[in-house]
């Protein structure tokens, strides 16, 4: 949820250390993430941020971008100059700021976009 000061707020299931907090306690209430994020997506067990210097940044388990990190309970860089984040169950796709779209996770039916069908755990 976005309010009227603009800050963050999120709530609900935190198993996967989605929230970033270096926790898996779930929330029955709204609690405010970081502040200088201007965009979040949330996905299957994974929230991506982009904070105002426009990286991304992911935390929770499965589609992280993070080689072969599965698991993130505290949110790590992904990438710099990102202007868009999208996600998905089994892949996830970033556009940069020079308009290149970079793609990661599952590729078996070539979703990643890059001639393969090859998953890659990092961004491509």
């Amino acid at each position: 949820m976005l309010d009227s000061s603009g800050a963050r707020w999120l709530w609900g299931s935190n198993d996967a250390g989605q929230f970033g907090r270096d926790d898996y306690e779930s929330e029955l209430t709204p609690c405010r993430l970081y502040s200088d994020i201007e965009t979040v997506v949330i996905g299957y067990n994974v929230i991506y941020a982009i904070n105002k210097n426009h990286e991304l940044w992911v935390a929770g388990n499965g589609v992280l971008g993070l080689g072969e990190t599965q698991e993130a309970p505290l949110f790590q860089k992904v990438m710099d100059n990102v202007l868009s984040v999208s996600t998905s169950y089994t892949h996830a796709v970033a556009i940069k700021e020079d308009h290149t779209l970079w793609a990661w996770g599952s590729n078996k039916f070539g979703q990643l976009g890059n001639g393969t069908t090859t998953d890659s755990s990092i961004p491509v």
